[in-house]
């Protein structure tokens, strides 16, 4: 009696291994609903946010066109494009180089889809 109570035991271990196996084994493998990709709802890029530019009437080679740039996270579906800048200042002052002239101060604007 004790022998078939050993071959039972045994053989539910031997199932419990056997199915347990067959379950990992199932898990690889993607379903169809799986295997189809799924596009991301919104996509990231980091873009040019505001930047300065200095202008001089007297000496146009000493210009400088864009300077200390600040950057943002843009969030868009399918593309973006630059709209085009606001200026959010000008002041008369003293440029990164040393020479009088007018300091700007610009925002970029984006257009997304």
């Amino acid at each position: 009696m004790e022998t078939a109570t050993k071959k039972n035991h045994l053989l539910v271990i031997i199932l419990i291994v056997v199915f347990s196996f067959t379950a990992l084994l199932s898990f690889g493998t993607p379903t169809k609903a799986q295997a189809r990709e799924i596009a991301p709802c919104s996509l990231i890029d980091t873009v040019l946010d505001c930047y300065s530019s200095f202008s001089t009437a007297n000496n146009p080679e000493k210009n400088i066109a864009q300077y200390d740039e600040t950057y943002r996270n843009l969030t868009y579906r399918n593309g973006y494009s630059l709209k085009g800048t606001t200026c959010l200042w000008t002041s008369a002052g003293i440029g990164p180089n040393n020479f009088p002239g007018f300091i700007s101060r610009m925002q970029c604007n984006y257009k997304t889809w």
